[in-house]
């Protein structure tokens, strides 16, 4: 894959690496600049971003999920997140998508603003909600911030985001994280079953 190198970031990274962050300062002082750039991302409209979008965005958002459950061992009892990713998907709407929208991947730049890169996972038939909630899960799993991943969703409901969508991406998202766990050579799962029981008690 070739990149085009069109400007030069200056700042610093919220997060330098996907692993566990002992202060949090960065990303909490820029959670509504974070939540607004997903917004901007989503609503952008773009029809078609890369070859092999075809699919249908519902279809492709569930047959994702269910191989990411296919892929893992059953052993937390996931078939609830898959239930609830199957029976919610219809309500879904498309949305174009960043794809990998992580705190690794965002930037504080000395102007004040906030930049994203590592834009290979991008696609026009994402669904709502995507990048946001994949930035919550990877809080609260990837960097342990429960607590920070918690007040976001709480901020979202607050800006009229609907739960019953949201709990649908995060349910995708935790048997995401699953399978993250699982390809490490030392697994432990306590985190993501946490995460698991949080989402499924959202109402």
């Amino acid at each position: 894959m070739f990149f085009l190198i069109t400007d030069s970031l200056h700042g610093k990274l919220l997060a330098l690496r996907p692993e566990k962050l002992k202060k949090t300062e960065k990303i909490t002082a820029s959670v509504t600049k974070i939540i607004e750039f997903s917004e901007l991302i989503q609503n952008l409209g773009i029809t078609r971003l890369s070859e092999g979008e075809d699919t249908d965005f519902r279809e492709r958002f569930l047959n994702k999920t269910i191989a990411w459950y296919q892929d893992i061992t059953d052993i937390y009892n996931l078939n609830i997140l898959l239930e609830i990713v199957k029976n919610g998907v219809a309500i879904l709407h498309k949305r174009t998508r960043h794809g990998d929208f992580t705190p690794w991947h965002l930037m504080n730049l000395t102007t004040g603003k906030i930049a994203l890169i590592d834009g290979e996972h991008a696609m026009a038939n994402g669904v709502e909600y995507y990048d946001i909630g994949y930035f919550i899960q990877r809080v609260f799993c990837v960097l342990q911030y429960p607590d920070l991943a918690k007040n976001i969703t709480e901020l979202l409901i607050k800006r009229n985001y609907n739960i019953n969508t949201l709990k649908i991406i995060l349910s995708a998202r935790a048997i995401g994280g699953f399978l993250d766990e699982s390809l490490k050579p030392l697994q432990n799962y306590e985190i993501h079953d946490n995460f698991k029981n949080w989402v499924m008690n959202l109402h």
